[in-house]
């Protein structure tokens, strides 16, 4: 188990380093970083329980990352979605439905989704700054209209279009879906 915790880690650091890389010009790698170590720490109940989309306008707290099953979704072929947020919909993880093999298991739900969330793609998305939209400015948090959780841009510009902004995280985080 120690082993496993210490390669977690390591790879946080390496994972962690090449988004701050990547990323010097756009807010959210160290976000990203947190939710990537926060993973590493999760039980697999912990992390079905951040991530389940129970229906519309039900917050996850896994990011970009979540998954439902066919409780909110009767009629689905599959037992088990993951799906990222910000793939257009109904893509899933896997540039298909997310649909996971028929027979998998909560387990295999809890697997996949540590692997996304250790690669950082339940990461908040990223738009690189340009001569129009400039890295810096007046900063602004941004609600994924899927999963409800807020992503901080510096500037307004670099935040994905369609998702509500608002001037502080907390103002942020007390919004949900069909809240004024």
């Amino acid at each position: 188990m120690r082993s496993r915790i210490a390669k977690l880690v390591a790879m946080t650091f390496v994972l962690c380093s090449s988004i701050a890389w990547n990323r010097a010009a756009a807010t959210g790698a160290q976000d990203c970083c947190n939710l990537i170590s926060n993973c590493a720490a999760m039980t697999d109940s912990q992390l079905l329980s951040a991530a389940f989309l129970s229906g519309p306008g039900a917050p996850t707290h896994l990011g970009m990352c979540y998954y439902h099953d066919k409780s909110s979704c009767p009629s689905c072929a599959r037992d088990f979605y993951v799906k990222i947020s910000t793939m257009p919909p109904p893509s899933g993880f896997d540039g298909g439905t997310g649909g996971l093999p028929l027979g998998s298991t909560l387990t295999d739900v809890a697997r996949t989704l540590r692997q996304l969330c250790e690669n950082g793609s339940c990461c908040c998305p990223q738009t690189a700054p340009t001569s129009s939209c400039p890295a810096l400015g007046t900063p602004t948090w941004a609600q994924d209209p899927v999963t409800h959780s807020c992503c901080q841009y510096s500037n307004a510009c670099l935040a994905p279009s369609g998702w509500a902004q608002f001037s502080s995280q907390e103002e942020c985080a007390g919004k949900t879906s069909g809240v004024p």
